[in-house]
């Protein structure tokens, strides 16, 4: 009685384990990723670069940079205690004490709020335009790293290939030198054939893993998957007429003219300097001595620019150094396109 139910105990023991071991899930075999496509690279290049990301930013910043430029500063409000008498301070025992409430307002030279906007203006489209030729960069860039890769992932197949060749022509070469049939000198030059085959395979190796490494920079990715094999389908370059008709729509020379104007609109910045700033301001005075009036203030401020020969000079020269810099580079660039 006991050894049966001490089989009967086994058994439910051993269906137990059997009925758990097939409800668990089987482990799930992960499936390599798909090889990646170069029209997919270029998907996600726009997205994932860190340099254009950067960029992007930088241009959203000079635009919201023009937009506050151009506003007029803050008021400012000021609260004041006037002739209180030093032994009481208190505002009923003195006749001209009295609290005042004030505001003011600074309004900065004719024009230069106007100017230094345009030029932060210009300096956004110019950073939009360096977005816009930082992606055709890496764009190209991606192209040719590719076709390294591609090129270079095909070459070490065909050099395996020969260098096994190689290798069983020296060793052929060896057994004819031992028994007699050949000069050593066949041997020594199947061996440099060999070598010779070694290095440049080493080489071909060295260009595709430096060109992985430029993918995978310009994607962000820490693990580039295996790349597509074959060639990738280009479309046909367009007609010269309409490259040279797009010359002037090159990012590059748009960006060179943007900061150009950008440095323009500077000069009219430099140039308001000259120009005094006012600051219109008023207030209202509270007396509380018995008998006396409150009293209201209103009055401007003008800034008197006369000597101007170390600031307004200086700052007019040197952006006017800069136009001239900014319209050489335009020109430089220009002549660069042709």
């Amino acid at each position: 009685m006991r050894v049966t139910s001490r089989v009967f105990s086994t058994l439910a023991t051993v269906l137990l384990f059997a009925v758990s071991a097939a409800a668990m899930p089987a482990p799930s075999s992960a499936s390599p990723p798909a090889p990646l496509t170069l029209a997919q690279a270029q998907a996600r290049l726009a997205r994932v670069n860190p340099g254009v990301l950067g960029a992007e930013q930088s241009q959203q910043a000079l635009r919201h940079q023009a937009v506050a430029a151009s506003q007029l500063p803050d008021p400012e409000i000021g609260l004041m205690a006037q002739n209180f008498p030093a032994n009481s301070l208190s505002p009923s025992q003195g006749p001209n004490a009295m609290l005042s409430l004030g505001i003011s307002q600074r309004l900065p030279a004719f024009g230069q709020r106007k100017h230094r906007g345009e030029e932060l203006q210009e300096e956004s489209r110019a950073a939009f335009y360096a977005v816009a030729a930082t992606k055709t960069e890496n764009l190209l860039a991606l192209q040719l790293g590719w076709f390294d890769a591609i090129y270079a992932g095909q070459a070490l197949e065909v050099l395996r290939t020969q260098r096994e060749l190689e290798t069983e022509s020296a060793q052929a070469a060896l057994a004819r030198f031992r028994a007699g049939a050949a000069p050593e000198a066949d041997v020594l030059r199947a061996r440099l054939d060999e070598q010779a085959l070694a290095n440049r395979l080493s080489q071909v190796q060295a260009l595709r893993t430096a060109a992985r490494a430029r993918i995978a920079e310009l994607l962000n990715a820490e693990e580039l998957p295996e790349l597509a094999a074959g060639w990738p389908v280009i479309p046909e370059p367009p007609a010269l007429k309409t490259i040279e008709n797009g010359l002037a729509y090159n990012p590059a020379l748009r960006q060179s003219e943007a900061l150009n104007r950008a440095a323009g609109a500077g000069v009219e910045v430099a140039k308001s300097e000259y120009h005094p700033d006012i600051t219109v301001f008023g207030s209202y005075g509270k007396s509380y001595y018995p008998g006396m009036p409150n009293q209201v203030t209103a009055g401007i401020n003008v800034t008197l620019p006369i000597f101007t020969a170390r600031r307004q000079d200086q700052t007019l020269d040197a952006a006017r150094a800069r136009a001239r810099a900014s319209g050489y580079a335009y020109l430089q660039q220009s002549l660069s396109l042709l």
